[in-house]
């Protein structure tokens, strides 16, 4: 079992906190080459994405940042209050719900160091506040327009309507928070790992 911290999305949060969201999606970096009349077969090997072609050996090597049996700590927007005179423990605030407790932590915490403004970036949260726990049970990888209206569902998207249009939210959400990044419409590919909140 290895620990790794996941910086989680704000839209993220409910879902994960309610149980409904069952599915963490995030872009292969680095992204393959585009060939053309190629088609790429990736392969999972350890912590590594290999992705093969009509070659005997693979054309490039990612990253697979999640592995089964991992368990993620998630980052999310928070915010920080003195610590209480009498127990030393500090209050640290979460930006999602507004959920605070009262938390020991290292010795080296310094919230000056970390940016003043209201709510903090989750990049600065650390570990020791990190109230999410996520077992990772199984990991693939896929191109984005591969997922189905269920897996967007499990994915966190919210559809009130229920009108079947699941994926179409999703990949609008997924050019919001991945700027940088192509658009959906390139139909990058994603690694998909199914979690479950650990209690």
């Amino acid at each position: 079992m290895s620990k790794k911290s996941i910086c989680l999305k704000q839209w993220e949060i409910p879902g994960i906190l309610d149980g409904s969201k069952t599915l963490i999606v995030r872009p292969v970096t680095p992204q393959p080459p585009k060939l053309e009349n190629i088609t790429l077969r990736p392969i999972i090997q350890g912590k590594e994405i290999q992705f093969w072609g009509i070659w005997t050996t693979p054309i490039c090597d990612a990253d697979c940042r999640y592995q089964p049996g991992d368990v993620l700590l998630g980052r999310e927007s928070w915010d920080c209050m003195p610590p209480d005179p009498d127990s030393s423990l500090w209050g640290i605030a979460y930006a999602a719900d507004g959920f605070q407790r009262w938390i020991e932590m290292s010795p080296s915490f310094r919230p000056m160091l970390y940016s003043p403004a209201r709510w903090r970036s989750p990049v600065t949260m650390p570990t020791e506040a990190a109230r999410i726990k996520l077992a990772v049970s199984e990991v693939r990888v896929l191109r984005v327009q591969e997922l189905t209206e269920e897996e967007c569902m499990a994915i966190g998207i919210k559809n009130p309507a229920n009108d079947g249009y699941n994926w179409g939210r999703f990949a609008s959400q997924w050019d919001v928070d991945y700027l940088k990044c192509p658009k959906y419409e390139m139909n990058q590919w994603a690694i998909v790992a199914e979690i479950e909140r650990m209690i």
